[in-house]
């Protein structure tokens, strides 16, 4: 089934209904979207410093994110970007 632009308020979004799930009524969609560059960065960059503030992981210094916890916030600021 090809491509269908979202009749939504994201903009250059894309669905496909890609078939019922196992439970009935369920359904799996495949979502396509783009996101602002200078958005991402900005809400990245948010992210982090509200982050840095409250962060407290054992073996880092108060304040200090550690790399592993990198990505996530890389994909709550694209996910923040695409709803916004």
């Amino acid at each position: 089934e090809e491509l269908t632009k979202v009749t939504s308020s994201m903009e250059g979004s894309r669905m496909k209904n890609m078939g019922a799930a196992d439970e009935e009524g369920v359904y799996t969609f495949w979502l396509s979207a783009t996101a602002d560059g200078a958005q991402v960065k900005q809400l990245r960059q948010q992210t982090e410093k509200e982050a840095s503030k409250k962060a407290n992981f054992p073996g880092f210094r108060k304040g200090q994110v550690p790399p592993y916890a990198q990505p996530q916030i890389t994909m709550f600021a694209v996910q923040e970007a695409i709803i916004k």
